[in-house]
């Protein structure tokens, strides 16, 4: 079949956005044979190992664990829901970091309650920033 031909037929079978490569780097059928068939060992080699893998966590009990602790952190969920902490404070205060987004500082049942925390986590925040700060200004002085 012609280069022709081929477009031809590759377009009536596609339709007109159809695209037909040529690559340079080819192997041989034998080379492809020889390549599946050590593909297909190493395969096999990784499912006895993932057998053995999944035998002795059976053996260790890792899958009880698992479901356990799946267990738990649903009824943590449930419970958190049923009482209204996921979204269950009338007053936040929040802080823009960007143009989309925010930090909450405080939330509470009160405004007091809300701006008492915020101004904690500030505090907090600024004796953090001027403690790193005064740290890295001695590692200054102690470099020089």
């Amino acid at each position: 079949m012609t280069r022709e031909q081929a477009i031809r037929k590759a377009r009536a079978v596609v339709g007109p956005r159809a695209i037909l490569e040529v690559r340079s780097f080819v192997s041989s059928p034998d080379k492809r044979a020889e390549a599946k068939a050590e593909a297909d060992r190493h395969e096999a080699e990784r499912d006895c190992l993932r057998a053995e893998i999944d035998r002795r966590m059976r053996e260790a009990g890792i899958y009880e664990l698992q479901a356990r602790s799946r267990k738990a952190h649903e009824a943590r969920a449930d419970a958190l829901h049923r009482a209204g902490w996921l979204a269950g404070y009338r007053f936040h205060i929040n802080r823009a970091t960007s143009s989309i987004g925010s930090e909450v500082l405080g939330y509470g049942d009160t405004w007091e309650e809300a701006i008492a925390m915020a101004e904690a986590r500030i505090t907090t925040d600024t004796e953090e920033r001027a403690a790193a700060h005064r740290a890295r200004v001695e590692a200054r002085k102690a470099a020089r």
